[in-house]
């Protein structure tokens, strides 16, 4: 899905192809933040630095090594230092996000799905 973002006066039409675990993380921390603008602002900057991955543009983020406001802080210092407006990380990190939040699969879609998982005779 193609998205577009504008971060100052870097416009870019992105092809966000991001693994599910973490569209799942990122939509959770996502909902658990909405009352601290602090973390807000750090979870959309950590969706940003993951959307421009293939842009070589901020630290690549490590699951396994650091929470996502933590990443997100560190790519927040960056987008600051290029001069990019708060409201600028808040729109496109909520449009990052919010395509993250309808990647993931939803019950009807799991449910409509058939031979999900193999069967105990196909040998698990």
């Amino acid at each position: 899905m193609k998205i577009e973002i504008k971060l100052g006066d870097y416009q870019k039409s992105i092809d966000a192809q991001i693994d599910l675990a973490t569209c799942l993380e990122f939509t959770l921390s996502w909902g658990e933040c909405s009352d601290d603008s602090v973390d807000l602002l750090r979870v959309c900057s950590a969706g940003i630095g993951v959307a421009l991955d293939k842009e070589s543009l901020f630290p690549k983020y490590r699951p396994e090594k650091e929470k996502i406001t933590v990443y997100g802080r560190r790519v927040l210092e960056r987008l600051l230092l290029k001069n990019i407006p708060m409201n600028d990380i808040y729109s496109s990190g909520t449009i990052i996000l919010k395509s993250m939040a309808e990647a993931l699969p939803h019950k009807k879609e799991v449910e409509d799905k058939k031979d999900f998982f193999p069967s105990q005779e196909e040998g698990i």
